[in-house]
């Protein structure tokens, strides 16, 4: 029943992220998208391996069930990478790019040897070895200060790395006791994706809070400072604006009451010559 209840929560959170990212449409949300499609590919696998829910399927659904979790299994890596990808920068940017490009090759191969000789299992083994070491390489980058601060855009780092930190221990554990053939409760890779999930949610939100503070603070920056004739463009003035006051007043000049034009500095009704 854990994993029924555990897939769904995680099934509908990736639903609702992915309807508000799609909602929105703004820059800075699109890894609310990723994160809600690696969060529905991690719910529709706990869901897949409940026997009670696989039981209830279609027949036809539940034929198909055991590939389609290697199926899911196999594309939840490639959302993971494009949401630190919008978190990174310069060469730690560059490495996600190359990750997901060899995880490209590595899922061709393996549905190529699957077809042919019928199981891929010994490539999918080194295929969890390189993403391993890939999980090691972020976990370093996150929790060393200086490389966070150079190679990822974080305003604040602390609850990245303690997510970060929870899942690697929890994978490596893991992986540690299937090695060795002892059991572990799922419960404990519901934990772990959960901190890693909402920790990378919530820098994202703080990413996108700043964004608009940011530019909010440009505006009214703008609107409240005095203008700059050096850089600021020419203001236009319509031609009425040009053209000054002009009254005329009668001459004293004996010219036979031949009125003169005078320019006027007054600035309104109330204004004097």
């Amino acid at each position: 029943m854990a994993d029924i209840f555990f897939g769904a929560i995680f099934l509908f959170i990736g639903v609702a992220a992915c309807t508000i990212a799609g909602l929105r449409r703004r820059s800075g949300t699109r890894i609310f998208a990723w994160l809600g499609i690696w969060s529905a590919l991690y719910g529709a696998s706990q869901l897949s391996q409940s026997q009670a829910f696989v039981a209830a399927l279609p027949l036809s659904l539940r034929i198909s069930a055991p590939y389609a979790r290697d199926v899911i299994t196999f594309l939840a890596v490639f959302p993971s990478a494009f949401s630190f990808r919008e978190l990174s920068l310069g060469k730690l940017r560059s490495l996600l790019q190359i990750f997901i490009f060899v995880e490209l090759a590595i899922g061709a191969a393996g549905s190529a040897l699957f077809l042919i000789a019928g199981s891929s299992a010994r490539l999918m083994s080194y295929d969890q070895l390189f993403r391993a070491g890939m999980l090691v390489v972020l976990t370093i980058v996150v929790a060393l200060p200086r490389l966070s601060s150079r190679y990822l855009v974080l305003p604040d780092r602390s609850v990245l790395a303690i997510g970060t930190l929870v899942f690697t221990m929890e994978a490596l554990y893991n992986s540690l006791s299937q090695t060795i053939g002892y059991g572990t409760a799922r419960i404990l890779d519901d934990l772990g994706f959960a901190f890693l999930l909402f920790s990378l949610a919530y820098v994202a939100l703080q990413l996108v809070l700043a964004k608009r503070a940011s530019v909010v603070l440009g505006r009214k920056g703008a609107l409240g400072r005095p203008r700059d004739p050096e850089t600021d463009p020419p203001v236009q003035r319509s031609r009425a604006q040009k053209r000054p006051h002009q009254h005329r007043i009668p001459s004293d000049d004996g010219c036979g009451g031949r009125l003169l034009r005078v320019p006027s500095c007054r600035s309104g009704p109330g204004g004097v010559f």
